[in-house]
C-alpha cells in the first residue's frame, strides 16, 4: 500500500509542477509542494532538487509526446495530412510544457536520447514530402526537421505569449512549414 501511496504523491507532485510552472517557471517547491497537497519533506523524498524535478517533468513530457503521436498520427497518411495530425497533436502539449524550454540545459542522456528519437519520427515523413514535391529537393531532411521543431515551439511560444489563439497555432504551424509566409494556396476543391 506504501508504494501506492508514494507513486500518488510523486504524480500529484508532477501534476503539480506541471501547472505551476506552466504559469510561473519560476515558481518555488514550496509553491508545487502546496499546489500537490503534499509538505516539502515529501516533495523533497521524492525530488532532492529542483533539477531532479525538471528532469522527470522532461521525461514526462517525451511520454506525453509520444503517446499524442502515437494516437492520433496515421504516419501512412499522404505526408501533408501526417505533418499536420503531427502538428495538431504536439502544438497543444505547448500549454504544458512550454516551460522545459528555459530549462533544457544540462539535460542527461536519457532526455536528450528520448528527445533524439522523437525528431527521427520526422524523418520518413520529411522524406515523403520531398518524394511528394511538397519539398524542394534542395532541402536536407535535417534542415527541415529542424525547421518543424523550431515551428513547433514557436507555436508553443506564441500561445503561451498570448499572440496567436490556441485554437489557430496547429494550422499556423503547418501553414507555415509548408508555405512560408506567402499567401494560403487555394484549398483543393
Amino acid at each position: 500500500m506504501q508504494a501506492l501511496q508514494r507513486k500518488s504523491s510523486r504524480d500529484s507532485i508532477l501534476d503539480a509542477a506541471t501547472y505551476v510552472l506552466a504559469r510561473n517557471p519560476g515558481a518555488s517547491l514550496g509553491e508545487i509542494a502546496l499546489r500537490a497537497g503534499v509538505g516539502r519533506a515529501t516533495l523533497h523524498r521524492h525530488f532532492a532538487k529542483r533539477e531532479d524535478l525538471i528532469r522527470d517533468l522532461a521525461l514526462r513530457s517525451i511520454e506525453d509526446v509520444n503517446a499524442a503521436v502515437a494516437d492520433t498520427v496515421d504516419m501512412q497518411a499522404d505526408p501533408p495530412t501526417a505533418l499536420r495530425q503531427l502538428f495538431a497533436a504536439t502544438v497543444p502539449l505547448g500549454d504544458k510544457y512550454h516551460f522545459l524550454c528555459s530549462e533544457m540545459a544540462g539535460y542527461d542522456a536519457e532526455v536528450t536520447a528520448g528527445y533524439e528519437t522523437q525528431l527521427v519520427w520526422l524523418v520518413p515523413v520529411v522524406e515523403r514530402l520531398q518524394a511528394g514535391g511538397y519539398l524542394g529537393q534542395h532541402v536536407s531532411t535535417d534542415w527541415a526537421i529542424t525547421m518543424i521543431d523550431a515551428i513547433i515551439w514557436a507555436a508553443w511560444s506564441a500561445v503561451h505569449d498570448g499572440s496567436i489563439a490556441r485554437r489557430d497555432a496547429a494550422q499556423l504551424a503547418f501553414d507555415t512549414c509548408m508555405n512560408g509566409l506567402g499567401p494560403r494556396p487555394p484549398a483543393p476543391d
